[in-house]
């Protein structure tokens, strides 16, 4: 099997399925390696934060638990489930797009069946986007059916990792809960430490403050269901956050 600085597997030790060639990939189906793939969606995360943000976290979790070589990680797929208002985004912020259930099930269970058959005995779905939940699972179950007795298909969603005691050793009293959680202190905190990139806090605060709780309504002519801030993120995050990020590493 490749060492961690051989060939094109490996991006600061971590075996990326993309630059791999098939005799690498052949190799690591024998050793029983496990294969990743990270899952998101192209979703507003506010005014700070990129449209990738749901596929960008769990891509660089994957990457942070494949290293030195424990696992290959796949090619993310930021397309996921609709984004939806009443969760803090929605198809009428610039940009935000999705696709339905039918197709994200039929893509990920198609990808996760495919891998198996080849001989990949262990995959993980990585989730970083609430949405794609039930599609997600329901497309793993597909994938491993015909497997059960030899393979293992694990769904993974970053958030059920994080448990209260977590929350306050990294952010005290800070945190406003899981259903405050969109473009806020987690996702802003995490992005900006494991890509080292400054979110723009300076808009989010300014943005965070006009919305106040008011509903988005970007197009006059259309009704927007639900309640989501101006701003798109559902509390405001402060530079505090990426300052304790480093904690939760």
């Amino acid at each position: 099997m490749p060492g961690n600085d051989g060939g094109g597997p490996v991006s600061e030790g971590v075996r990326l399925l993309e630059t791999m060639t098939y005799p690498e990939v052949g190799e690591c189906i024998e050793a029983n390696v496990p294969l990743l793939l990270p899952v998101g969606a192209v979703e507003q995360h506010g005014p700070h934060l990129p449209l990738g943000t749901d596929g960008l976290i769990p891509y660089e979790l994957a990457k942070l638990v494949a290293g030195g070589g424990r696992a290959i990680v796949a090619p993310p797929m930021f397309y996921g489930a609709y984004s939806r208002p009443r969760t803090g985004g929605g198809r009428h912020f610039p940009g935000s797009v999705g696709l339905p259930g039918r197709t994200l099930e039929a893509v990920v269970s198609g990808l996760v069946a495919d891998w198996m058959r080849q001989g990949f005995r262990r995959v993980a779905v990585l989730n970083g986007h609430f949405e794609n939940s039930w599609t997600l699972l329901e497309a793993v179950e597909q994938a491993i059916e015909p497997y059960t007795a030899t393979h293992r298909a694990l769904l993974v969603h970053w958030w059920d990792q994080v448990g209260p005691a977590d929350v306050r050793r990294i952010f005290g009293d800070d945190f406003p809960g899981w259903e405050a959680e969109h473009a806020s202190i987690t996702e802003t905190s995490m992005l900006g430490h494991r890509q080292q990139r400054p979110a723009r806090l300076g808009r989010a605060r300014q943005a965070a403050r006009r919305a106040a709780g008011r509903a988005h309504r970007p197009d006059p002519r259309r009704r927007v269901p639900g309640r989501v801030t101006t701003c798109g993120s559902t509390s405001a995050p402060t530079s505090t956050h990426l300052a304790s990020a480093g904690r939760s590493s």
